[in-house]
């Protein structure tokens, strides 16, 4: 397997569990089904009646992009009608990352082969397993209009025919035809690969026994199946192309109310998350830049580290959508390793803004290495939310190396003996003035510090020892914090990036330390191993003595 789509399946999985979680942050409609493959469905109505719209994703669970598709769009306000959204048809498979449910006979497992079939032969109504049959039995009740069921193919079908990836399969005579063109029009306004464009699939329509095919025989319904590619293509990028579809048919319809970019619901409760007064606490809506210039490993470590918090509402997002509106519900924003301009040049000036307003308004921003470079203000295509330059040249190294909190460090993270990070050429801040005219920003603050730098060539940076590692600053109404070295890389220091997120948008302000897995000696025996003695003299002169605290854990 290629390694970017070995990443690509590690984040997947990823999501699939945040998916299954998903519905502790909002109340379903309704249930499906029973036991491990019981699953949720939600329904939007609006005032003004219209048509009811059904939208399925994750019948096979190695295609989550139709599931985390759904799961956004299930958030989406209509003018008339119904919207109804089953995010997670095959809740097993999605979490296996299988195509077939597991533990299912082979003739089971295939969820989109077990509905009602058309042909001569096939005059009974008949499903194959549980799981079609509760799913089934749902829609037959339903009755709806449309159908759209979200998939994903293997190759692009304009370069690959044994591919459907990339494509609407519709049954033309069904009067489809003009809603397949409008969905196809919207999608591959975005393509600019010839081999990538979406291909109009509309002969004899879904595959039989497939619950589209199914809907659309048997019950009446206008419907297709919508396919993206996964092959050397990002999460979001294949999400974003089933929400530019599904929205293509909701605006034909006269039902689209919103841009097709909202990722996010507008008020999310968690009714077992409450603060100390009693009141609903909302979950933290958290936008991961995923797109040119983030690192895949940076994104899989944010995206199971941000996964694990119980109070967080996760999407991974790309340029694009940020542009077209993605963060206009998010309360913070995160933006890991890789290459800083990278991300800023993908961004573009509407991106920038985007990122900048919701900052503004009180949102918080999470910058790690790149992601701080970002933050900062040497280059135009930087976001400059911190009145920071990073000092040159850039290239400092890479390595272990051993960083301090300061006093204001400590009231956010507690009174830590010194930590080990990775360190990967992340910025080392300056308060240098004067090199972006017109901007009133306030001084960073400096959280933590470097004792022990990294070696370049066997050499110790000892230039680093007592600049920014990590550092704060305030942007309007918002908080920004950024990171030079690699915390999220030790799943020890996990606790150190979730409380990161909640400071920015400002919970837990009270600090409740979490112990760091290593005690002083370890990692004063960890930095020693990795120093020279030239380099263990500086950072002993650099770095007072204290005494460690015991440390409570954060429950």
């Amino acid at each position: 397997m290629h390694p970017r789509n070995a990443a690509n399946s590690l984040v997947c999985a990823i999501i699939a569990c945040l998916l299954l979680a998903a519905p502790a942050l909002a109340t379903p409609a309704g249930w499906i089904g029973q036991g491990d493959n019981r699953t949720p469905w939600y329904e939007t109505t609006a005032d003004q009646p219209g048509p009811t719209v059904l939208i399925v994703g994750g019948v096979h669970g190695n295609e989550p992009a139709g599931a985390e598709a759904a799961d956004q769009i299930r958030h989406w306000p209509i003018a008339k009608g119904r919207l109804v959204v089953i995010p997670r048809a095959a809740p097993t498979a999605l979490e296996a990352n299988t195509r077939r449910i597991p533990g299912k006979p082979r003739a089971e497992g295939d969820l989109n082969r077990n509905f009602p079939r058309t042909g001569s032969d096939n005059d009974e109504l008949t499903t194959v397993g549980p799981t079609a049959e509760a799913l089934w039995a749902f829609v037959t009740e339903l009755q709806p209009d449309w159908i759209l069921d979200l998939h994903e193919g293997f190759d692009f079908h304009a370069r690959n025919s044994n591919s459907v990836g990339s494509s609407v399969i519709h049954p033309s005579a069904r009067g489809t035809a003009p809603y397949a063109q409008a969905m196809l029009d919207v999608v591959n306004a975005e393509v600019t690969d010839e081999e990538k464009i979406f291909q109009n699939l509309g002969r004899n329509g879904p595959i039989n026994g497939s619950v589209a095919r199914a809907t659309i025989f048997h019950l009446g319904a206008k419907g297709a199946i919508l396919e993206t590619t996964w092959r050397d293509q990002p999460m979001p990028l294949r999400a974003r192309q089933h929400r530019l579809m599904v929205h293509a048919l909701l605006d034909k319809l006269g039902m689209a109310v919103s841009h097709p970019h909202t990722v996010f619901p507008d008020h999310i409760h968690n009714h077992a998350d409450n603060n100390a007064e009693g009141e609903v606490q909302r979950p933290i809506r958290v936008a991961l830049y995923h797109d040119s210039g983030a690192g895949d490993g940076g994104v899989q470590n944010l995206t199971r580290i941000v996964a694990a918090m119980p109070d967080a509402h996760l999407r991974i997002v790309n340029a694009a959508d940020i542009r077209g509106g993605a963060l206009d519900r998010a309360d913070a924003v995160i933006f890991t390793g890789g290459r800083g301009g990278a991300q800023g040049t993908a961004l573009g000036d509407e991106g920038r803004a985007a990122v900048q307003a919701l900052v503004d308004r009180g949102g918080g921003y999470l910058g790690i290495c790149a992601g701080a470079y970002l933050a900062t203000c040497r280059l135009n295509q930087y976001l400059r939310l911190v009145n920071s330059y990073h000092i040159q040249p850039w290239q400092t190294g890479t390595g272990l190396v051993t960083v301090e909190l300061t006093p204001e460090g400590r009231e956010l993270f507690g009174d830590l003996a010194p930590i080990a990070m990775r360190y990967a050429n992340g910025p080392l801040l300056g308060h240098e003035q004067g090199r972006a005219p017109g901007l009133d920003l306030p001084e960073f603050r400096t959280l933590a510090t470097f004792i022990v730098p990294v070696e370049k060539n066997d050499k110790p940076q000892d230039h680093m020892i007592g600049k920014p590692a990590i550092a704060t600053a305030d942007y309007g109404n918002g908080r920004v914090l950024i990171i030079s070295p690699h915390p999220e890389s030790n799943p020890d220091l996990d606790w150190m990036l979730q409380r990161s997120i909640r400071w920015t948008v400002r919970r837990n302000e009270t600090p409740q330390p979490e112990p760091v897995h290593e005690d002083a000696e370890a990692v004063q025996a960890v930095s020693s191993r990795t120093a020279s003695p030239r380099r263990r003299r500086a950072s002993s002169a650099a770095r007072p003595a204290r005494a460690r605290r015991s440390l409570p854990s954060m429950q």
